[in-house]
This record gives structure tokens, C-alpha cells and sequence, in this order.
């Protein structure tokens, strides 16, 4: 079973490059483009790690971690880097 990545990125191209690039190394990937549809997907997909950009709208990328954990408890801790 390969691990799964959420990509969170408003910038399709940016999206699509992240996607490209995880899948040629076997990772799942899941792509969405706000923050309140990475919060969903979270929960929803149970990532392994979360590719999150910073400025995103909804919730930013800043506080969004931080939101799915104190609004949801279901998601918990997951790795995740933040862009910009």
C-alpha cells in the first residue's frame, strides 16, 4: 500500500507539477485548492503527509493545521510541509 499526500494549493500548475512528481515516485496523491476543503479532505482521506501552501483561501495554510486539529480531533497530528 503506498503512502497518500494531500496537496493543498490554490495555483493549478503548481498542483499539477506536486502531483506529477509524487506519483512518478508511487506516493497516492489527493489535490484540493482551499483551506476549508483541505480541513475535508483530511478527515475524509487520512493522509500520510499534507503539502500545504501557506496563502490559500478559505483558511491560509498558516492556521490550517492547527484548525483541523482543535475543530475535529479526527485528523490529529499528520507531517506536513508548508509553502509559500
Amino acid at each position: 500500500m503506498s503512502s497518500k499526500i494531500l496537496v493543498v494549493d490554490d495555483d493549478p500548475a503548481i498542483a499539477e507539477m506536486l502531483t506529477m512528481v509524487m506519483e512518478r515516485e508511487g506516493f497516492d496523491t489527493v489535490v484540493v485548492d482551499d483551506g476549508i476543503e483541505a480541513v475535508k479532505a483530511a478527515e475524509r482521506e487520512n493522509p500520510d503527509l499534507i503539502l500545504l501552501d501557506l496563502m490559500l483561501p478559505g483558511i491560509g495554510g498558516a492556521d490550517h493545521h492547527v484548525d483541523c486539529e482543535d475543530r475535529h480531533g479526527r485528523c490529529g497530528p499528520r507531517p506536513g510541509i508548508r509553502c509559500g
